[in-house]
């Protein structure tokens, strides 16, 4: 699945505490494409810190080496939401659905299936997005590195797939038109069950009353009220708006050369970029108040409790 000049094939290498120490020093340009920020040590727990930044685009990059053969990658965006209507949990999921390079449907769910994985998933923060996976098998880091990367700055998000993930209209019964017309898809059901959990909701309720400017008072995750408004076009616009490596971090760990991982970014993901100087993901901060406010809000009973038996 990746080339071997991309990223290169070293299975011979010594692995686990017996790995091939760094010869880097703060301010190494590795590959003629990555400055050295800072070398950092953990002590207690044997691991030493290389914090990189990508001269060409801005892109941050930090490696964990110790001896764990169990090796872990992610890349994150900062991506704070704009309103209720679930934008970066929605483009998460369509984001999974397919690539550039690898057009197949949902190769997230085909690479669960195929690989040697000991973890494979996406997040959704209230302020970030992140791709993580893990794996011990060297080949098997190789591909998913690839499938991550394509998937994460390549993605098709196609308007198909935006109707299954995001909202759709649906008769309740798919097969019968005379059946009432409801809304479906993925997050809007998810959400929905979120929304149902008296706890979720009393914390979103917190938010939306405690933080009055920052990004913070919107449901990242999408309040079902809300998901049925977005469209298309705005999911792709806020893809092209954040899921640039100008506002990427990438993270490794573990005992796999970190330098090749660098190359294969470059070559197959930072060469098509420029930095972008327009990108505004920053927190908006809410000044503090002593200014007491009182909200009342009613909640459906938790039926698990014992107050609600």
């Amino acid at each position: 699945m990746v080339r071997d000049e991309d990223h290169q094939v070293r299975e011979n290498m010594p692995r686990g505490k017996n790995r091939p120490q760094y010869d880097l020093k703060v301010g190494d340009v590795i590959h003629g494409s990555w400055v050295l920020d800072a070398i950092d040590q953990v002590d207690f727990f044997k691991i030493n810190v290389y914090r990189s930044t990508h001269i060409k685009t801005g892109a941050k990059y930090i490696h964990l080496d110790c001896q764990d053969m169990d090796n872990v990658f992610a890349v994150l965006f900062r991506t704070p939401p704009d309103d209720d209507t679930g934008k970066p949990h929605i483009l998460e999921h369509l984001a999974t659905c397919g690539s550039k390079n690898y057009p197949v449907r949902d190769p997230f769910m085909q690479m669960l299936k195929r690989s040697l994985n000991t973890y494979m998933n996406a997040w959704t923060g209230s302020d970030f997005t992140m791709y993580p996976f893990s794996t011990q098998n060297p080949q098997d880091f190789r591909n998913l590195l690839s499938v991550y990367c394509d998937m994460a700055f390549k993605p098709t998000l196609n308007y198909h797939d935006f109707r299954q993930e995001g909202h759709r209209l649906e008769f309740q019964e798919w097969n019968d038109p005379s059946t009432p017309l409801e809304f479906k898809g993925v997050v809007f059901n998810e959400m929905k069950g979120a929304m149902s959990n008296p706890e979720d909701a009393f914390l979103q309720y917190v938010n939306s009353n405690l933080f009055q400017n920052s990004q913070y008072r919107f449901n990242s995750g999408g309040d079902p009220k809300a998901i049925t408004d977005l469209q298309h076009q705005e999911l792709l616009d806020f893809h092209e708006k954040y899921y640039h490596p100008t506002n990427a971090t990438f993270m490794t760990y573990g005992d796999l050369d970190f330098t090749d991982h660098l190359r294969f970014i470059e070559n197959q993901v930072l060469a098509d970029f420029e930095k972008h100087t327009g990108i505004e993901s920053e927190i908006i901060k809410d000044e503090p108040t002593d200014q007491e406010k009182l909200v009342s809000v009613k909640f459906m009973p938790d039926l698990m409790s014992e107050a609600s038996s």
